[in-house]
């Protein structure tokens, strides 16, 4: 199975070290990610993704490209939501309505 892990790394520009210091493993633990000799059990892959900003799936390799910047994540979408949830009904419209008017809309 090959994996992303490098490529997501290289993206965020973070060094090996960095990342097994955050971590709290072995910058060679990291490098055999990297190669697929090794691959993190699932605390180190969850960890992982969420400093490199990118899904479990594209670590492993099972997603073919790490979503572009301007993908909002599921995350981001659920934070929004909950905020929108919270307004009135009336502010919900004026806030669709502002939405709607803004340019690419």
């Amino acid at each position: 199975m090959s994996t992303n892990i490098k490529k997501a790394r290289e993206a965020a520009g973070k060094s090996q070290k960095e990342i097994a210091v955050t971590l709290g493993v072995s910058a060679p633990t990291v490098s055999d990610w990297e190669a697929g000799k090794k691959f993190p059990n699932a605390k180190n892959l969850v960890q992982l993704s969420n400093y490199l900003g990118v899904s479990t799936d594209y670590l492993l390799g099972n997603e073919k490209a790490a979503p572009s910047e301007d993908e909002a994540t599921d995350e981001t979408i659920q934070k929004i939501m909950g905020e929108v949830n919270r307004l009135p009904p009336d502010q919900r419209e004026n806030l669709l309505s502002f939405l709607r008017g803004l340019p690419g809309s």
